[in-house]
């Protein structure tokens, strides 16, 4: 079967319903997958981000099946179409507790990302990224500790609340940090900000000393 060919920018549509139908074809028929990473690396911008998109709609199903595929995913950060790097650094966040070891080689590239990259999309990805291989043990979560401290006041917090709700999932593995996460927690349970106030505040419900 050539899935390439039932691409939405391959069928001339703009909508995403053929990517949607693509990837439902690939999570019964994962042998279709290796054809479709093949192409993340084409000329064409609009083909590429289709690509990605559609390993990212099976990641959100079936993370294990886009694992494989992460190297070249990571290597699109770089892309310099926007709808690319956002769609793989999304696929990179929905995958990343399948490729503990991977992330982890790469967290103060994701660390420099996650602070320094001009799309806001992309920061948030990179930020799950990282929460993600936290959560795989209490090692990662350590690991894992200084780049989340760093995205929660970066932007003048804009990711706050990504990274809280990151954190308090790893509270769940990593006890220790728990005083740390919830000191870090503490001022934006007053925050102005309503996401950031409920983000806070659930954290601090949910987790606790001992």
């Amino acid at each position: 079967m050539d899935v390439i060919a039932k691409l939405s920018s391959q069928i001339g549509s703009r909508s995403e319903e053929a990517n949607i139908e693509v990837a439902r074809l690939c999570v019964a028929e994962p042998e279709l997958l290796p054809d479709l990473a093949a192409h993340l690396v084409d000329t064409s911008a609009q083909l590429v981000g289709d690509c990605a998109e559609v390993l990212t709609k099976v990641a959100e199903q079936r993370p294990a099946l886009v694992a494989p595929h992460v190297e070249v995913l990571y290597s699109l950060l770089e892309h310099k179409n926007g709808r690319v790097r956002w769609e793989a650094a999304h696929a990179v966040a929905l995958v990343a507790k399948e490729v503990p070891r991977f992330i982890g080689d790469r967290l103060e590239d994701l660390g420099q990302r996650a602070t320094c990259d001009k799309s806001v999309i992309v920061r948030d990805y990179v930020l799950d990224t990282i929460a993600a291989y936290g959560t795989t043990g209490p090692r990662a979560a350590a690991a894992a500790m200084p780049y989340l401290r760093e995205g929660l006041v970066a932007w003048e917090s804009k990711h706050a609340a990504r990274v809280l709700r990151g954190l308090e999932k790893l509270a769940a593995v990593a006890p220790k940090l728990i005083p740390e996460i919830l000191k870090l927690a503490e001022p934006f349970g007053n925050h102005a900000r309503p996401t950031l106030r409920k983000a806070a505040k659930s954290l601090l419900k949910k987790v606790s000393v001992g």
